[in-house]
């Protein structure tokens, strides 16, 4: 664990989410939350507020069968008003398995509350393929 209170919002937020718990990980948003995940497939966009980002969460655990697994957090940075962090990840579908690198730049508010993520993806192209042939 950390002592800085937005790398451990940011780890606390990233842990409730993937382990299903999304109602419990959105007391760590701020109420103003943005959330960006590039590209064109069923799970890229932008959400705006809690909610938003509820449903994006369980589209996500909805559509890997709850199979996203942080392989390993590979760094964690923190400025002045961000943390970013660097994910090794794994998720699954029937018939397919994605391992990838993202980026989750974190921007928070000043109690440490999640404002804005934005993820970036080490190849954008084989998450298009992997969440585009998902019903």
């Amino acid at each position: 664990m950390t002592s800085d209170m937005r790398i451990a919002a940011a780890q606390e937020f990233f842990q409730r989410s993937i382990q299903g718990e999304v109602s419990s990980a959105l007391e760590l948003l701020d109420k103003n939350i943005s959330f960006h995940v590039p590209g064109s497939h069923q799970l890229s966009g932008h959400f705006e507020g809690p909610e938003a980002v509820a449903q994006h969460l369980g589209k996500l655990l909805q559509l890997t069968n709850r199979t996203v697994n942080v392989l390993q957090w590979e760094d964690w940075m923190a400025g002045l008003n961000h943390v970013a962090a660097l994910a090794h990840i794994s998720v699954q579908r029937p018939g397919a398995v994605l391992t990838l690198r993202a980026v989750y730049l974190i921007e928070t508010t000043d109690d440490a509350k999640i404002r804005r993520i934005e993820m970036f993806f080490d190849d954008q192209a084989a998450v298009e393929r992997f969440f585009s042939v998902l019903v």
